[in-house]
């Protein structure tokens, strides 16, 4: 039982930290430090720079076969939790709903990256980030794909290169070549990337803050459909996966722990942007992503609770 609370004290401990910096975001917007165009450079800072670096980081540590193959364990329970949120989304939410590819795309997607990496290093030093990097790079193959098809109205085609030319997905394979081969980056390269890393987790809580400031939280309130997807999201789909994991011969509470968590983060920053870039109503979105984040203060430590009870 000490086990069980001692997860769940940490994981309490790091979403209050993560709202604090929310909490620093909204401030700054309020004292109009932080304009709307500075809050977009500090998004893609922490999309594809930092958030590059806290991967390639994450694996510069010694070839290890257990923690390969934990790898391919949680990427394919990744494939498994994207796909059961795409099948609830889709029989929950109907195209005789106007927002439905909204309230699709915020159900399905995550803020694996920015929410989750600070979870999971707080939760599990020793190798949690690589194993949310496995989770992560199956949450972008699925987001410039299926996310694409799900947000443009048009039909854009889906590009492969896109995909892969990504910078968290080129990150993974840099990342993955340096574990494998155990090649560790130079000193003064491999501090400054750990320098740049850190800027991740501050950037994110503090654009999502930005967010916050601009949104009006009592009318988000008051839309049913705001609710349905923060159950889905924070609590059904986290409960599945560790049921799931329960019945898995010989799995690592490690891999438990990374996956709970990641299929129980609240709806992805980048929920916003796509809305943005498609034309959708990003207003709506960063509703949802508003009140899904301020709901994960109390559902994130209760979805370790109940999965650590689950696996007994």
């Amino acid at each position: 039982m000490n086990d069980v609370l001692s997860q769940v004290g940490i994981t309490a401990n790091q979403v209050i930290i993560m709202f604090i910096l929310i909490f620093v975001g909204l401030i700054c917007h309020k004292f109009k430090l932080i304009s709307d165009e500075g809050s977009k450079s500090f998004t893609n800072i922490a999309l594809y720079v930092a958030m590059s670096a806290v991967i390639i980081d994450s694996y510069q540590i010694d070839f290890d076969y257990s923690v390969a193959m934990n790898l391919i364990i949680v990427a394919l329970l990744a494939f498994l939790s994207h796909g059961l949120l795409i099948l609830i989304s889709t029989f929950v939410f109907s195209k005789k709903n106007q927002n439905y590819r909204i309230l699709r795309f915020s159900t399905i997607f995550g803020n694996c990256s920015f929410m989750g990496i600070p979870l999971i290093s707080a939760l599990l030093p020793e190798h949690g980030v690589i194993y949310a990097t496995a989770y992560i790079t199956v949450f972008n193959i699925l987001l410039w794909t299926y996310g694409v098809v799900l947000s443009d109205k048009n039909g854009e085609k889906l590009s492969v290169k896109k995909i892969f030319l990504s910078p968290v997905i080129l990150s993974v394979i840099i990342g993955l070549i340096l574990f494998f081969t155990s090649i560790k980056l130079p000193a003064a390269l491999g501090q400054a990337v750990s320098f740049i890393g850190d800027l991740n987790t501050p950037l994110a809580m503090i654009v999502t803050g930005v967010f916050v400031a601009k949104s009006n939280i009592l009318s988000s309130l008051r839309k049913k459909d705001v609710y349905i997807v923060s159950f889905i999201k924070l609590i059904l789909v986290g409960v599945i996966m560790s049921v799931i994991m329960r019945f898995i011969p010989n799995l690592s509470l490690e891999v438990k722990l990374a996956v709970t968590v990641l299929s129980a983060v609240p709806t992805a920053s980048t929920a916003i942007m796509f809305a943005q870039k498609y034309e959708n109503d990003a207003v709506y979105v960063g509703e949802i992503l508003v009140i899904t984040t301020v709901m994960s203060l109390i559902t994130l430590p209760v979805s370790v609770l109940l999965g650590m009870l689950i696996w007994g």
